[in-house]
């Protein structure tokens, strides 16, 4: 465990704004590779809280060029532009994007190294996987730390069979991943999590010492409890059979006859949406949109919505989760993974065993049956997300997590 409040208070006073004329610190964030849209309201947002404290450059593959040396507050992307055949799904166009993205960064980190600058103080990874073995070859040519961002439980998610992530392909990218992982982490000079147990199997005393577990910034703006005709419970995201959109479907089949005013809606993009709609047969009041919406109209879904699920069968946080709490929304998520240090049980929403529907279907019972009840989780929701898990909290966590990543300012471990 770490000190954070005195260490917190020595960050900001050396990465204080540029017009004291002291340092920022400079970090270099190394994306997956797959796609980094500067526009997107949480890269927007969580750049512009890190600017206040620090300044740098995000590696990321572009195929617009507009957004070539574009600026985020004090980061800059240095972008990759890529042609627009080359983005989207596919193992061709994924490992001809990844190759390229390798060649990319190694190539930048030799040019600088061989310059003699040194523009990053840390570099900072995305996940420990791709861009963590990335970070830990490019901050041994460049001799500087590199940390690592855990957002998930990777191989769980590689593994799950839905027809897409299942293919061999995936089964042998899950098991790169497995040899790839430790030797990363076990390099990295601070390591971040979601939750406590993100580790699993990987979890050593030597690896747990490095890390800090706090959520992700999420934008809480746009989200505000709005009136509705329709009652429904909302279920957003992909790939449907990891998010549990089967145990949504067959949760509200059990409890629907006994509550005729209530919907489900899901909502998010999904190749193969045959067997959930053969799950629903037809039911007037279950509605499925395997196309997707724009993020615009998804915040208005929350916004209206009665309450948000999330059953997923991994989940390294639920950015939805949050998002709908800032809407004052009952949450209703499976106990898994990430999802308990958000929601905690009967206080701001409501928990389910994992991949159980009948107990989901109890759960959602509870909310129609007790409106009131259903008010009084969505109003402490809305309480805790703007403390525990605002995107104040965030930026003082991230704020830590650099600054011992770089190398301390005074840090000290306390048992």
């Amino acid at each position: 465990m770490i000190d954070t409040t005195a260490l917190h208070a020595q960050l900001l006073t050396r990465m204080s704004n540029h017009t004291t004329g002291s340092q920022t610190l400079q970090v270099g964030f190394v994306t997956t590779g797959l796609y980094f849209d500067p526009e997107q309201a949480q890269n927007q947002a969580r750049f512009a809280a890190l600017s206040r404290v620090s300044g740098g450059e995000i590696f990321a593959v572009v195929y617009n060029p507009d957004f070539l040396r574009y600026s985020l507050g004090n980061y800059t992307l240095r972008s990759l532009l890529l042609p627009s055949w080359l983005g989207g799904y596919g193992i061709v166009r994924s490992s001809v994007r990844a190759l390229l993205y390798v060649l990319f960064v190694l190539g930048t980190a030799l040019r600088i190294r061989l310059s003699g600058r040194r523009p990053y103080d840390v570099l900072v990874s995305s996940d420990p996987f791709k861009s963590g073995l990335l970070a830990l070859m490019a901050g041994r040519i460049l001799g500087i730390p590199f940390a690592v961002e855990l957002n998930g439980n990777y191989t769980a998610a590689m593994k799950l069979d839905d027809g897409s992530t299942g293919s061999w392909y995936m089964r042998a990218k899950a098991q790169f991943a497995d040899f790839i992982m430790p030797r990363v982490l076990k390099r990295a000079a601070a390591i971040k999590l979601l939750y406590e147990a993100q580790l699993g199997d990987l979890a050593t005393p030597e690896l747990l010492a490095k890390t800090h577990v706090f959520h992700n910034l999420v934008p809480l703006e746009p989200f505000r409890s709005q009136a509705s005709e329709e009652r429904y419970f909302i279920l957003l995201g992909h790939p449907w059979l990891l998010k549990g959109v089967d145990l949504a479907i067959q949760a509200f089949l059990e409890v629907s006859e006994r509550h005729p005013e209530y919907h489900l809606r899901v909502v998010g993009y999904c190749p193969n949406p045959e067997p959930f709609e053969k799950l629903a047969a037809g039911h007037p009041r279950i509605h499925l949109q395997p196309a997707g919406v724009p993020h615009s109209e998804a915040i208005g879904l929350i916004n209206r919505s009665f309450a948000l699920l999330l059953p997923s069968r991994t989940e390294g946080m639920g950015r939805v989760l949050l998002e709908a709490m800032a809407a004052s929304k009952p949450v209703v998520g499976a106990c898994v993974d990430g999802i308990p240090r958000v929601i905690r049980h009967e206080q701001n929403g409501l928990l389910f065993e994992c991949g159980n529907a009948k107990d989901l279907a109890r759960q959602l019972d509870r909310l129609m049956s007790d409106p009131e009840f259903a008010r009084r989780l969505g109003e402490n929701a809305k309480a805790d997300v703007h403390t525990r898990l605002s995107p104040e909290a965030y930026q003082v966590a991230y704020v830590t997590f650099l600054g011992i990543a770089a190398g301390g300012v005074g840090t000290k471990r306390a048992a």
